[in-house]
């Protein structure tokens, strides 16, 4: 499960959000990042632009709710 170049998540390439996920709030790299973090997995994101950098440690003023949880647990199945 890794998030690289263009949106992968789960084998999924995609430039669109999953339904049901609210992507208003945060990027869709920060909802990927922090639905690991929820999972207990650790994350080591990678980018050389600052922006990205700054933007991968804006996590923690989030959370998932469980109906977004949901939904992106489903795609993993």
């Amino acid at each position: 499960m890794s998030l690289f170049g263009s949106m992968s998540l789960f084998g999924h390439r995609s430039k669109k959000p999953p339904a049901g996920v609210d992507f208003r709030r945060k990027s869709f790299a920060q909802v990927v990042l922090r639905w690991h973090l929820e999972h207990g997995v650790v994350v080591m994101p990678r980018s050389v632009r600052r922006e990205r950098i700054e933007e991968n440690f804006d996590l923690f003023d989030f959370a998932l709710s469980p109906a977004e949880m949901g939904c992106i647990d489903a795609l993993a199945s």
